[in-house]
């Protein structure tokens, strides 16, 4: 539990943490508190909602068996050194400040995106899911659709983050959106990461020739983030 409070200061590059837990969703997770300067107080948040250590763990995986150890130091060079720290410390069963996944992807869009559109970073979200859905849902999976698994984007995306929540509506048997609020991330750099991970989830279900859209966006001033899909 030391560990995660570490990691959060370091991550914030707070001072005066108090390292405490609660009881949450997840069972106990960490408290922290820190006196910081005002300016950073969108950081605070970010890093007071979390993200599961899996999440990390499997990009991190991504990025080694894409690139090698060679490219995977092109992208710890681009992090603050508390960052690359607790990143190399993470394990798959804790839950660690959101903004270090984020500040991951930034690293590797940076190092590793040859054509400007991202598309390094959907791909390490495809590996995520990947790597997350067991053989149990890989049999669910195969009796769903894409709209039932938008249906049920919350309780899929419970299991990974403590911030957000998923509204859906069905249009046609091959068309939905879901709209998420009150994510701790709002840029639009995570966002195509969720792209990435709506996408490979309508492929996990059978979907042929997926699209997934972003049409609304808290970056660019909208009330939340909202995702359109369709499939065949």
């Amino acid at each position: 539990m030391r560990a995660s409070i570490r990691v959060a200061a370091l991550v914030m590059g707070a001072t005066n943490v108090v390292c405490s837990t609660r009881r949450g969703m997840f069972g106990t997770e960490p408290c922290i508190r820190a006196r910081t300067p005002p300016r950073r107080s969108c950081r605070i948040l970010a890093a007071l909602s979390h993200v599961k250590g899996s999440h990390l763990a499997n990009t991190r995986a991504f990025i080694l068996s894409s690139f090698g150890a060679e490219g995977y130091a092109k992208v710890t060079e681009l992090l603050a050194p508390g960052a690359r720290d607790a990143i190399e410390s993470v394990t798959g069963v804790g839950w660690y400040p959101v903004e270090l996944h984020r500040d991951l992807l930034h690293a590797l869009d940076r190092a590793h995106d040859a054509g400007g559109d991202h598309e390094v970073v959907r791909r390490a979200a495809a590996s995520d899911i990947e790597f997350a859905v067991t053989r149990i849902h890989r049999l669910f999976f195969r009796f769903a659709n894409p709209g039932f698994v938008l249906e049920r984007a919350t309780d899929i995306w419970v299991r990974f983050y403590d911030s957000g929540v998923w509204d859906v509506t069905r249009f046609t048997d091959t068309s939905a959106a879901g709209t998420v609020r009150a994510f701790a991330i709002a840029e639009p750099l995570y966002c195509e990461y969720v792209r990435g991970f709506i996408l490979r989830l309508f492929e996990l279900v059978g979907a042929k020739e997926p699209h997934a859209k972003h049409t609304k966006c808290r970056a660019r001033g909208d009330g939340a983030c909202r995702f359109e899909g369709e499939w065949k």
